[in-house]
């Protein structure tokens, strides 16, 4: 799809969108299922907040993607999540 003009163009867009939202989903949802939180709810508070869990993943893909800092990517992403997860109320249950 990537050789026809405008729907490659369309695709790249969305495979990054992609890429970003699941690479801010593998890392949060470390603390969140440690806190017990099930998948469907983890999935419904991300959505909530959209810009908050898009940056947290573009910075971790750029991060992963950097050469030499790819090897500390993964435990850096983990301990950021987890004080993502501690600052903001992604994993409150009083909400729910």
């Amino acid at each position: 799809m990537s050789f026809i003009p405008f729907i490659g163009f369309l695709a790249q867009i969305v495979l990054l969108y992609y890429g970003i939202y699941w690479c801010a989903l593998e890392y949060l949802d470390y603390p969140l299922s440690e806190a017990g939180t099930p998948m469907r709810q983890i999935r419904t508070r991300l959505r909530e907040q959209r810009f908050l869990t898009l940056g947290f993943g573009a910075g971790q893909l750029l991060l992963s993607l950097t050469p030499v800092f790819n090897l500390m990517s993964v435990p850096a992403g983990v301990v950021a999540a987890t004080r993502l997860c501690q600052q903001n109320p992604l994993n409150s249950t009083a909400s729910s």
